[in-house]
């Protein structure tokens, strides 16, 4: 039976959860930190510990190096920066 509460609390918890829509997610460019912050309040209510920005990093470094293979990187692309309409923000948030 403790197994049961346990996912029905889980269940409640995901229902606390308010992902936002793409049209929804700030429209003006995020720092690493703010990136951090806004999808940390977002998941808080799912209890899975905190994204880090070594977390944000590491998934940015990887995707990096993916375009790599099939395209020529664009000077700039490591900064620490994000663009309201990089594909990570989405995926962080959502």
């Amino acid at each position: 039976m403790a197994e049961d509460e346990e996912y029905f609390a889980y269940l409640k918890s995901l229902q606390q959860v308010q992902l936002p829509r793409w049209a929804d997610l700030p429209q003006f460019d995020l720092y690493m930190d703010q990136v951090v912050q806004y999808v940390n309040e977002l998941l808080a209510p799912l209890d899975l510990g905190e994204l880090t920005a070594t977390m944000v990093n590491n998934y940015v470094k990887k995707r990096r190096d993916h375009a790599a293979d099939q395209e020529k990187v664009q000077p700039g692309a490591g900064r620490q920066h994000f663009d309201h309409r990089h594909p990570e923000v989405c995926l962080l948030a959502g």
